[in-house]
């Protein structure tokens, strides 16, 4: 899965037998399972502590609610092609919200804090030299609207005393989830598969609470915030898309 903005990409293999490849299935239950999770751990990611040291959730503003659709990619090629579209779009969004912000006089630095968000503490723009005076919405983006990336790059250093190349990777480059799990792992889980169906098929109550212990597959999720765009990444996850 890799995420940027608002906007995630599930990647299921090639040869997956989900929900028997049924694309309405697959879609509504990836959208509504993530809708579901995005706000059940919403607080535990994001909170921000008082100046009494008090923790408290940033509330929710309004339910959020996201929309899907299932794509089929005939190669390889063409996933890594899309993953690597979404990365550069990732950049081109976020330099632009940087410098917006930094124009708007609301430009937030983010500490490096693991990849967890808890009691996450941020600072506002600090400099020796006088701070242009904040613009409205309207005027940076009548600003940014001719500019290319250089000229972003320019007015954040030269103004405001930011250099992009030291913001996040995370904003710059998205996020990537990875679920590697070892083939002897792999094999265990499509045994009790093999088993639970099995079980349900002999069985005349199909809804049986399962006592097949399911092993657990955390360990085995990585969070990256890595170039996609290159090669490194791909030589070193090869299997990924094998």
């Amino acid at each position: 899965m890799i995420g940027e903005s608002d906007e995630f990409s599930f990647i299921i293999r090639r040869i997956s037998k989900m929900f028997n490849r049924r694309q309405n299935k697959i879609t509504s239950l990836i959208v509504s399972s993530f809708t579901s999770a995005f706000v059940y751990y919403w607080s535990k990611y994001f909170s921000n502590t008082s100046s009494e040291g008090i923790v408290e959730s940033v509330k929710l503003q309004y339910p959020p609610a996201f929309d899907g659709r299932c794509i089929l990619y005939p190669n390889e090629k063409l996933v890594m092609d899309y993953l690597k579209w979404r990365q550069v779009d990732c950049h081109i969004n976020n330099l632009y919200n940087t410098t917006f912000y930094a124009l708007t006089g609301q430009y937030t630095k983010y500490p490096l804090i693991s990849h967890n968000f808890d009691n996450l503490a941020v600072n506002k723009l600090t400099q020796t030299k006088p701070i242009p005076k904040p613009l409205t919405p309207r005027e940076a983006t009548d600003r940014l609207s001719r500019t290319s990336s250089s000229d972003k790059h320019e007015i954040l250093f030269q103004e405001f005393g930011i250099n992009y190349n030291n913001e996040l990777e995370q904003f710059k480059k998205g996020t990537v989830l990875l679920l590697d799990i070892p083939e002897e792992l792999s094999k265990t889980m499509s045994q009790n598969n093999k088993k639970e169906k099995s079980k349900n098929k002999n069985s005349n109550q199909s809804c049986e609470q399962s006592d097949i212990e399911e092993p657990d597959i955390e360990p085995y999720i990585s969070t990256l915030n890595v170039d996609l765009i290159g090669e490194k990444f791909w030589n070193e996850y090869k299997k990924l898309l094998s």
